[in-house]
């Protein structure tokens, strides 16, 4: 055989053997290994399932706009923590983390201080600043008071430990998380914070504090990542954070990804700029005013620097900067084009002024395709030559970036965060999107730290056998779950990024979980051994980033799955029938899949009711187990729904939420039907505008409901007129998912920023829930409900300063009725609402450590 004929048949041989590989992963009972799923995730014929992070969190919000309006965005976390504020000690539930503690999330930002090793703030994407003062042995957020806890970049002061710079919004290029709301500080180690402006920044790249005189500060924005907005570039304050300046200004689509100081000379300082707008059917990460810019004159003015670096070009992407401590003259840029791939690194010994070529080994194929997602490099604190670079993997030159070896070792993908000690550079801590890592030894080792609940969860659930066992889907985590109820017992036991998982209410170690687009598992044993069970299942069908996933409340073996069909099998998945035409509107285009089923709910009352959301604003109902279908949404909200949940009273009865933001108005979220779908009312009350997750109804208490929000946990006693937030503890972080085990009165809700919470049901009312004892008490205004005017009486064991304050539905400031100091004894105020308008009220009592709520109804 001639040698061309001898390699012709080995890749046809290689052909047939991808094939019946291919196809082996969608039979029947296959067992699941990483290969297998890494097949599934190249097997989809349309949208971006590579391991690029996905646009599903921002375009499932922004939709029907490119964008998500930040107005309406701002507008909606105001009023959600006016609502929390106004009822934060009203019939609080008993609270307390669930974990996990020892998985991680994604960091995206790093600093410690060099004087105090041991002293570590480390920001999470969506979960806020954490603090260590034990060198990562345990943890604690500083930044709960924050209104956003998307991370962008910390910086501390280099002269005072206790300083601490806050940039809001992610600047990653991700979408999987909300623009922030400016820089904030901190002057006390994050015991209060203080807003200090760049509200329009959206994302915030870098800080960079002159170290001569840390009232300097330079602050890389990205401005808006779906949109263009002026309000990016480089500022510049001299007070620290009292006024500031934009100082460099390219265009409104070229934000600064970084920002460095030269230590010896801060008058020389250096930008990383970079074009790059995204939206729901592109993703444009490249562009002619990518480059790096030089000040020599404090930021005044600022000049591009060309000579050796790649020519501008349309293809320009992320650049990354970083300068030599121990030799300023020497910087490093890596530079990263579109659609991002690494082009190559670069380094100048004279300041800027000239640049060459450093990449030798290993080639630029080594590196990530998605590079706009990292793009740091730093360089060691004593030693020029040592430069260190985050990709996928986080990579190491000896010699000045011509060569480069992968350090990762056991750590996470992803990195994004790292810092040396410039006292012992053997001392590392790394960030990346499974959490904080260190290395005593230079990094030839890592070791993991935990107590850090950062865990971005997608979806949730409780084993209705064991209440402590508890499971869910993260974002770049897999599916972890705990089998003690511990916060730092969880252990990984699915593939890719975790969504939907069922446990079998009959048999605990019957397990479904879910990877990204409906990859879907079945473990027989506990989770030990995983086999694919989608054969039935169309896989040219359009599926969500999130699949819904649903097990009947009635049948075990009866679930359900949503394509652009809905899919379902009554027999623990070893087939499964289409039981729904398609019901959404048709695919979309671009980088993320449309037209796809995102909710699906069996009624726990009827096998034959089953509801259905959609992503194009759909809501369907079969009152035959699939036989027909009802579209049922006409007078609905055109947004992307979320979820619909069956009644537990009432099997015409179901409850409605979307995502999703109204320009220059607000927009009702969640809503009810009684009929069926033919009519809806809008149960949004004082949420109005505020983007819903999930709902449930308690099974207990008729007219109670529980909400998961964009901006934490609330829940309603009157059936949705008024709601309150479930406990303050709870962080404002949005929470994609809520599962209740009724028989135990467990409320467990999945946050994607702060892993879990768990609430106590039964145990309502801060009188009744807090042990300890105390001086003031407030008592429910009489009468109630009211016309013009009501007393309420309030009780102080000693005296002290009492505030007696109303507030509307909304958390607006009505009237101050006490703000003095009060003797012992009992007291009243009275109320007059006479030029008010009837509706719900709320008196909250501050006195000491006490708070207390009552909510009242003005009748007229």
């Amino acid at each position: 055989m001639s040698r061309k004929n001898f390699i012709l048949s080995l890749i046809i041989m290689a052909v047939m053997i991808a094939a019946v590989s291919f196809l082996a992963i969608f039979n029947n009972n296959n067992f699941i290994s990483p290969e297998s799923f890494k097949e599934y995730k190249m097997s989809k014929r349309s949208g971006d399932t590579s391991k690029k992070p996905t646009d599903w969190f921002t375009i499932s919000r922004a939709y029907p706009y490119r964008d998500i309006p930040f107005g309406s965005y701002k507008g909606a976390l105001d009023r959600a923590i006016a609502v929390r504020n106004s009822t934060a000690s009203l019939d609080i539930f008993d609270c307390e983390p669930a974990g996990p503690y020892n998985v991680g999330g994604r960091i995206t930002g790093m600093a410690a201080h060099p004087d105090r090793p041991g002293l570590i703030y480390t920001g999470a994407a969506l979960g806020g600043v954490f603090k260590s003062e034990d060198a990562g042995n345990s943890w604690a957020c500083i930044s709960d008071d924050v209104p956003s806890l998307s991370v962008g970049d910390i910086a501390i002061d280099p002269n005072d430990p206790d300083v601490l710079y806050f940039g809001t919004g992610e600047a990653n290029s991700s979408g999987d998380s909300y623009a922030g709301t400016g820089i904030y500080s901190t002057n006390n180690g994050g015991l209060s914070w203080e807003f200090l402006g760049l509200p329009e920044s959206r994302h915030i790249g870098r800080i960079a504090i002159d170290p001569t005189n840390t009232d300097r500060i330079f602050v890389a924005a990205m401005g808006a990542l779906f949109n263009t907005n002026p309000e990016r570039g480089i500022y510049r304050t001299t007070n620290a954070g009292e006024s500031w300046q934009q100082v460099l200004y390219v265009s409104d689509s070229t934000g600064a990804i970084d920002v460095v100081i030269n230590p010896i000379d801060p008058n020389i300082i250096y930008a990383a700029m970079w074009e790059r707008i995204r939206g729901p059917e592109d993703r444009r990460v490249g562009g002619l005013n990518s480059g790096i810019w030089r000040s020599t004159d404090g930021g005044d003015n600022w000049d591009r620097l060309t000579n050796g670096l790649p020519a501008p070009s349309p293809n320009n992407g992320r650049i990354g900067l970083a300068l030599s401590p121990s030799n300023p003259d020497i910087i490093y840029a890596s530079y990263v084009n579109h659609p991002g791939h690494l082009m190559g690194f670069w380094r100048s010994t004279d300041g800027g002024d000239s640049w060459q070529s450093r990449l030798v080994s290993p080639g630029t194929g080594e590196f990530s395709p998605f590079g706009w997602y990292f793009g740091q490099i730093w360089v060691h604190p004593t030693n020029s030559n040592i430069v260190y670079f985050g990709d996928v993997d986080m990579w190491k030159s000896v010699d000045g970036g011509a060569h480069w070896s992968d350090i990762s070792g056991s750590m996470h993908v992803d990195m994004h965060a790292l810092y040396q000690d410039p006292n012992n550079p053997n001392y590392m801590i790394n960030g990346n999107d499974g959490g904080v890592f260190i290395s005593q030894n230079g990094g030839n080792a890592w070791y993991k730290v935990y107590d850090l609940p950062i865990t971005q969860f997608y979806a949730i659930t409780i084993d209705k056998l064991n209440p402590y066992r508890l499971y869910g889907g993260t974002q770049d985590n897999s599916t972890p779950r705990t089998l003690g109820g511990d916060l730092d017992d969880w252990d990984v036991i699915f593939y890719g990024d975790g969504f939907y998982t069922n446990i079998d209410f009959n048999n605990s170690n019957i397990i479904y979980a879910e990877a990204q687009y409906g990859y879907l598992g079945k473990s027989t044993n506990l989770g030990n051994n995983w086999n694919m069970i989608t054969y039935g299942i169309d896989y040219n069908e359009r599926t969500n980033w999130n699949t819904p996933v649903v097990m009947s409340q009635l049948n075990s073996q009866v679930l359900y799955y949503g394509a652009q069909r809905v899919y379902m099998t009554t027999n623990g998945g070893d087939y499964w029938n289409a039981i729904s035409p398609d019901l959404t509107g048709g695919p979309g285009g671009g980088n993320l899949l449309f037209g796809t089923i995102t909710t699906i709910s069996p009624s726990p009352l009827s096998s034959d009711i089953i509801w259905a959301g959609t992503d194009d604003s759909r809501v369907w109902v079969t009152n035959n187990n699939g036989g027909s279908w009802n579209m049922v949404s006409d007078e609905l909200p055109q947004r992307w729904c979320t979820r619909v949940t069956a009644d537990v009273f009432d099997s015409a009865a179901a409850y409605v939420t979307f995502s999703g933001y109204k320009l220059g108005e607000l927009m009702p979220h969640i809503f009810k039907t009684t009929d069926y779908g033919s009519t809806w009312s809008d149960i949004s009350g004082n949420l109005e505008g505020v983007p819903v997750n999930d709902i449930l109804p308690d099974p207990e208490r008729p007219g109670w409901l529980y909400i998961g929000t964009d901006f934490g946990m609330y829940y309603s006693d009157d059936g949705g007129v008024a709601w309150q937030t479930m406990n303050p503890d709870h962080p404002i972080c949005p929470v994609f998912d809520i599962d209740l085990h009724n028989s135990e009165r467990i409320l467990v809700s999945g946050t994607h920023g702060r892993s879990m919470y768990k609430f106590y049901l039964d145990d309502v009312g801060i009188e009744e829930t807090d042990a300890k004892p105390h001086n003031y008490k407030l008592g429910q205004n009489y009468p109630n409900p009211f016309n013009a005017s009501t007393v309420i009486s309030f009780e102080a064991k000693k005296t002290g300063h009492v505030s007696l304050i109303i507030y509307d539905i909304n958390g607006r400031l009505v009237s101050t009725l006490v703000d003095r100091v009060v003797s012992a004894g009992k007291h009243t105020a009275v109320f007059n609402a006479s030029k008010l308008a009837s509706g719900i009220y709320f008196a909250s009592l501050k006195a000491g450590d006490y708070r207390g709520s009552v909510k009242m109804s003005l009748v007229k």
